[in-house]
């Protein structure tokens, strides 16, 4: 593993080394001791001999061959006689020199708690430790290149988002630290070993660090620690994939290798048994269901109007006439009066051409003519569907009126697109990866009817087509019969 990937790469802070660097990468190693060197012995108050920078320089030398290591970016020079650039020039020696100078295997020795970031996906999802039941992504982690930055997520009641803390920094190997970390009882604790950290930019005047570790459970796991509020336990937040998993899926990205385990190429992936629609779970509940929209009175059922097809449907006495007006709802202008008779079981169905801007309002006549009930029909634009695709490539929960979040299953990996769409216009999220059990979760605003809606899509994992389900909201009485 290369160490500037995981050691401090502090010459990033400075134009100075940007100018020297494709220099140092022409130089030998002691082409480039010697510049240092020159480099410690040319101060503007006082002097440093070249005897004194050789004795400074060896001394480090000698010290980041049995510690592994690299100090903070003021730390280096004689007598605080030297600037931060020249601080950066002996950092920067430093780090190759401890390469060049070491095997691999002795560098693991130097850093046994190391996480080595290059070997990890570019999004990683890191889920709070406790005794419940794991709800939702505390920590989004992207890594590109030398950087790492991620959303620090507080929630509310009902899973619902609160806010969205951004952070971003640098990784650096620091002197290995014991930290307590709570148990996922809530009551016990145990001791870690830490050196891989992130420190990060301030954030309101205030600085991060995030530490990063291998797990007891194969995983990886972080801490965060506030510069204003230091715990004496830690909370830990882990990954669900296991290490090897992780390593796995980034050398498919790198296109390293043409599987993960438990891709859907190795035909061994399903959705869990509690999420298929026939779930136990489910009770007795039809995929698509009309009572969300339905108008239900006695011996009267007006089913929802879609935009897609204009068409006013429902059920009523065989004996009553039904009269559809259609409206242009920007003068008032009649446009169509439609008058109707159900057939002998009561179902009837009437192309309005309804749509928006043009809203039917349905009046119902009994045998005497008398009205008996009369309502201008909402247009629905766009129509609920069930909640798993026949594919059995995507299955998306329903959610409750007025959550703020959605949940389903997919295969492992995949990218899962979510747009909200209003008629008029749509939004997207950025794109969710699925983790290496195809679960996923995004935050995003449901919707209590379905005059707008949320539509999930992944690509087909063989044919690369679209697959796309909407998911809609469980209705009380859905819920009253369901089987949870």
């Amino acid at each position: 593993m290369k160490l500037t990937m995981r050691l401090c790469l502090l010459l990033l802070f400075s134009s100075l080394f940007f100018g020297q660097a494709q220099l140092v990468n022409a130089e030998t190693l002691a082409e480039q001791r010697e510049r240092v060197i020159s480099s410690l012995m040319e101060v503007i108050n006082g002097e440093v001999t070249r005897e004194e920078a050789e004795l400074y320089l060896a001394e480090e030398e000698a010290n980041i061959l049995s510690t592994g290591e690299i100090k903070g970016f003021r730390s280096y020079g004689i007598d605080g006689k030297h600037s931060t650039a020249q601080s950066m020039v002996v950092g920067d020696y430093l780090n190759r020199y401890l390469e060049e100078n070491t095997t691999e295997d002795e560098r693991q020795s130097l850093y046994p708690f190391t996480v080595e970031f290059d070997r990890l996906p570019k999004n990683m999802r890191f889920y709070h430790v406790d005794n419940t039941e794991r709800e939702f992504a505390d920590f989004d982690v992207t890594i590109e290149g030398n950087k790492i930055s991620m959303y620090y997520n507080y929630w509310g009641p009902n899973r619902s988002r609160q806010n969205a803390l951004y952070l971003e920094g640098h990784p650096e190997v620091n002197e290995t630290k014991e930290l307590a970390v709570k148990e996922s009882n809530g009551q016990d604790e145990r001791l870690v070993h830490i050196n891989s950290r992130m420190i990060t930019e301030p954030v309101r005047g205030w600085h991060y660090i995030i530490y990063f570790f291998y797990n007891d459970q194969g995983g990886i796991s972080l801490l965060k620690w506030d510069n204003h509020s230091q715990p004496e336990v830690f909370e830990e937040y882990a990954t669900i994939e296991t290490r090897e998993e992780l390593e796995a899926l980034a050398a498919k990205e790198r296109g390293d290798l043409p599987t993960v385990s438990g891709d859907l190429t190795e035909s061994n992936w399903s959705v869990p048994e509690d999420w298929r629609m026939l779930s136990t779970r489910r009770g007795d509940i039809p995929p698509v269901t009309w009572e969300l929209l339905s108008t239900q009175l006695d011996k009267l059922v007006i089913e929802p109007v879609f935009m897609q097809d204009g068409r006013v449907t429902g059920y009523v006495n065989p004996l009553y006439n039904i009269v559809v007006t259609t409206t242009q709802t920007m003068n008032d202008e009649v446009l169509s009066v439609i008058e109707a008779t159900p057939n002998d079981e009561g179902y009837f169905s009437i192309d309005a051409d309804a749509a928006v801007g043009r809203v039917p309002t349905i009046t119902i006549l009994n045998e005497q003519g008398q009205q008996v009930y009369e309502a201008e029909l909402p247009i629905v634009q766009y129509q609920p569907t069930a909640l798993a695709h026949e594919s059995g490539y995507l299955t998306v929960e329903r959610y409750f009126v007025g959550q703020s979040y959605i949940e389903g299953y997919t295969y492992p990996f995949a990218e899962v697109n979510i747009m909200q769409l209003d008629g008029y216009a749509s939004t997207g999220i950025p794109p969710i990866t699925a983790d290496s059990n195809g679960y996923f979760y995004a935050d995003v605003k449901a919707n209590p009817n379905n005059l707008t809606t949320n539509v999930v899509t992944v690509s087909h994992p063989e044919t690369l087509e679209s697959i796309t389900v909407n998911p809609y909201p469980w209705t009380q009485a859905e819920l009253d019969k369901a089987n949870w």
